[in-house]
């Protein structure tokens, strides 16, 4: 079964190290992120299998939560190319998720460009038998919110 999507890639005039400690602080969500309000994580955000949930606002002002595992994460590297990267991904595991009826895994991916800035990426793919009932131009225009405030919070620090 093909999945469907949302994702959003941008440029963000900072430094990887910057825009991964804004993106890894979900504790402070709440004080810039438009589309996931707040974030509860169990432990730090970064290791794999620590849970956390999400609150998140849709633009209509409804909202709704998330429960999520952190499924990997690669804390910012140089790779065999000197190339700095990061990645971070969770795995929603709700009650739909339980039930095999929605499978999701959000993945986030960072690389340091040449000038020092940052390109951020981030994909949500959804599978399973629900997956057409998943609204996923709200969650389109969420992430195109969320994704231009992180750049807006990394760019100011």
């Amino acid at each position: 079964m093909k999945p469907i999507a949302a994702e959003v890639n941008i440029i963000i005039n900072g430094p990887i190290e910057r825009v991964w400690k804004v993106l890894l602080d979900t504790s402070n969500y709440k004080t810039w992120n438009p589309f996931v309000v707040n974030a509860e994580a169990e432990g730090d955000a970064a290791v794999p299998g620590n849970k956390m949930k999400l609150f998140v606002k849709w633009r209509n002002g409804k909202g709704a939560s998330s429960d999520e595992i952190i499924a990997d994460t690669k804390l910012p590297y140089a790779d065999s190319t000197g190339v700095k990267r990061a990645y971070w991904s969770y795995r929603f595991t709700g009650l739909l998720h339980t039930l095999s009826l929605v499978h999701a895994t959000r993945y986030h991916w960072l690389e340091e460009l040449t000038d020092g800035s940052t390109a951020y990426s981030t994909r949500e793919e959804f599978t399973g038998l629900l997956k057409m009932f998943i609204p996923l131009a709200d969650l389109q225009d969420g992430f195109e919110r969320q994704t231009g405030a992180l750049k807006r919070e990394a760019e100011k620090e």
